[in-house]
């Protein structure tokens, strides 16, 4: 399992985490989503990121999800001109189910 995330205190946390939990298989390192190359596909991918980035780099998302994989998306805050994460059909994924808590938008899609 990959984790990565760009703020360093967020991959010193995710380790701890990791640790704590005893959690085996889990890499977890600093990476700049724009700039990550998938080396593989996986059956599910998550991703905590804003609105605008998650639909910036959804093409590159939907390469490292296998064939009926799953995306499980969230941290968007919906606001004034901030794209839609129902626009991710439009990449290769159908989004499945979209999930409202308070300001909070999270869901699923699937890769066909």
């Amino acid at each position: 399992m990959l984790a990565g995330d760009f703020d360093p205190h967020a991959v010193r946390t995710a380790k701890q985490n990791v640790r704590a939990n005893k959690a085996r298989h889990v890499a977890v390192t600093r990476m700049d989503v724009r700039a990550w190359q998938p080396e593989r596909k996986w059956s599910l991918v998550t991703a905590n990121l804003f609105s605008d980035l998650l639909i910036e780099v959804t093409p590159k998302i939907a390469k490292s999800i296998a064939r009926g994989g799953r995306l499980i998306f969230s941290g968007i805050l919906p606001r004034p001109g901030s794209r839609s994460p129902c626009r991710l059909g439009k990449r290769r994924l159908s989004v499945e189910r979209v999930i409202r808590k308070g300001k909070w938008i999270a869901g699923v899609a699937w890769r066909g």
